[in-house]
């Protein structure tokens, strides 16, 4: 958008199952309400190391999250906690297991209307428990989210080529497209991406996101050189 600074993912992070510490239950479904949003801020202190950026420094947390039906107090809130990010706002996006391009959609457009220099935190969690995250920030022109379509009922094919021509991308310039159900997927599948050395610079990259109730999330990133978090010591997990 004209006038607007350059927002983009500038570093990932993930907490998969097989690193679920004892007392945290791995679920089948979504993620237990209690261990959601240990797993979440776990993600999310992988991607703010990752980015170099101390937790005060985020202006908001956003958490794609998938751990139960009925009213209950947002997971970004004890995300928020947990982190130590005491600026900022934080708030749910439930769009069930399609949610976490939506999260993303949300937070870009807020940081957008931040100062220069400002940052947000996105994560992903509820299946498996699994948890994965991404902080924003600013990223060169040109690059970052390029295109986004969010609709509810359509296809997702539809999705895809509503972000292409908004972009005015070709299919065939695309290096990598993700097309995911689980809420975390997508999140997770980056880190892993960036963490393989398989994302360069100026890559295009399709994130697709398919949640209940025909919810779908689709958007077009050109790659920012994103860094992503390390692995973690079995001291750190077990601290959790």
């Amino acid at each position: 958008m004209d006038g607007l600074p350059s927002v983009g993912i500038i570093s990932t992070g993930a907490y998969c199952a097989d690193e679920v510490p004892v007392g945290i239950p791995r679920q089948r479904g979504g993620a237990d309400r209690r261990a959601a949003p240990v797993l979440a801020a776990a993600a999310a202190r992988r991607a703010i190391d990752a980015a170099g950026v101390a937790p005060e420094q985020l202006s908001c947390v956003v958490v794609a999250a998938c751990v139960s039906d009925g009213a209950q107090r947002a997971v970004a809130i004890d995300v928020r906690r947990l982190i130590g990010a005491n600026q900022a706002t934080a708030f749910d996006a439930n769009m069930a297991y399609g949610g976490f391009v939506h999260a993303l959609t949300m937070a870009e457009g807020l940081l957008r209307r931040e100062p220069v220099g400002a940052y947000a935190l996105v994560v992903g969690t509820g299946v498996r428990a699994d948890a994965g995250a991404v902080v924003l920030g600013p990223v060169p022109r040109g690059r970052g989210t390029i295109s986004t379509s969010l609709l509810t009922g359509g296809d997702v094919a539809a999705a895809v080529g509503d972000v292409l021509k908004r972009a005015g991308v070709a299919r065939q310039e695309v290096r990598h497209m993700l097309v995911q159900e689980p809420v975390v997927s997508v999140p997770v599948a980056l880190d892993r991406l960036c963490r393989q050395g398989r994302l360069g610079d100026g890559d295009i990259v399709v994130i697709c996101a398919v949640g209940g109730g025909g919810s779908i999330g689709c958007g077009l990133l050109r790659w920012a050189g994103t860094r992503a978090g390390r692995p973690w010591t079995l001291t750190e997990r077990c601290s959790l």
